[in-house]
Parts: structure tokens; sequence; C-alpha cells
């Protein structure tokens, strides 16, 4: 990892370990953690690289929620994740970014594919359900209401079928990072 690379990634790694925190704690990724982490990327690289660094940074930005849009839309995941992503993004440009979505992709694939192991050891149902199909909304899948979500919040099982994407965003970061650091020049 470049010199000129170290406070970006350790703005992101403190973005991250917080939002993860909240995100398994209480299922919320919150904005006072992902705009700053937005607007400072943006202002940060502005700042040392002009314009320049500015379209690196929507480039990151680009990068980073444009494969997470879908599933978004279709109540797949948060819009606290997805501007977690926007601002990792901004901070870490569009290469990064790339691999922070491809680890973070591949940590969510593993941790849904535990997940339905162990439901399915424990003769449950339900397993994987989105938000959408937990509203009974089976055709065609829909992003839910805030209300929505915060009933399934309150649900007794709802580490069953919710997955904390921030802290497998977190983790996507912390393995980039650490590949980073550790591959050859």
């Amino acid at each position: 990892m470049s010199a000129n690379s170290t406070l970006p990634m350790t703005v992101v790694l403190v973005g991250v370990t917080i939002a993860a925190g909240t995100d398994a704690w209480k299922f919320r990724v919150y904005n006072v953690v992902t705009v700053p982490l937005l607007v400072t990327g943006l202002l940060y690289h502005g700042l040392t690289a002009g314009v320049s660094g500015v379209v690196e940074s929507l480039l990151g930005i680009l990068i980073a929620t444009g494969p997470l849009a879908w599933p978004y839309s279709r109540g797949g995941m948060g819009a606290g994740d997805l501007k977690l992503m926007a601002g990792i993004g901004a901070w870490l440009g569009p290469w990064v970014a790339l691999h922070v979505v491809i680890t973070s992709g591949l940590a969510a694939g593993v941790y849904a594919a535990a997940l339905l192991v162990w439901q399915m050891r424990a003769g449950a149902s339900g397993v994987g359900r989105s938000k959408s199909e937990f509203c009974g909304r089976h055709s065609p899948p829909t992003a839910v209401s805030d209300d929505t979500l915060s009933v399934m919040l309150e649900q007794k099982d709802r580490r069953r079928w919710l997955i904390p994407y921030g802290v497998l965003i977190a983790l996507g970061v912390v393995l980039t990072a650490w590949w980073m650091r550790n591959s050859p020049s």
C-alpha cells in the first residue's frame, strides 16, 4: 500500500468498523457514518488532486454502487449499505472499490450459504427471505418501507433471515486492505 493510499484506507476502515458495529447490533447503517464518509471522500480527492481527483472519486462511487443498485431496488439490501459503498468508492476510487465489491459479494455469498445450511439443519422455514417476501409480496418483489423494515427488525428470529451486509462490506474492506498491503508491487 502506497503512502498516498494510507489515509483513504484508514478513514474507510474506521467508517466501516462503525457501520459494521451498528449493522450487527441494530441491522442499520446510519447516515451519520455514510454521508460524511461520502462527502469527505469527494472533498479530500478534490483538494489533493483537483478535478481528476473528483472524477476518480465519482468513478469509485459508480463502481461501488452500480452492482448493488439492482438488489437494493428489489428490497434485498438497505439504503445504508448502498450509501456505505458510495462512501468507500469516494475514498478509495474505482479499482480498489471494485475489489471491495467483489470480496464483499463473496463474503455475502458464503454467509448466505452458511445461513441456508444452518437453517436446513435446524429444519426451519423462511430461509433467505428477502424483505419483500417477508411482507407477503411475492410477485414482483419490491422494496419495503421503513415501517415494514421496523416490523421485521422487531421479530425475534430476524437473525435467521436478515443479512447484516454492512458487516460483510467491512470484511471486504479489511480483506482488500490486507491484499493491498501484502501484494507485490
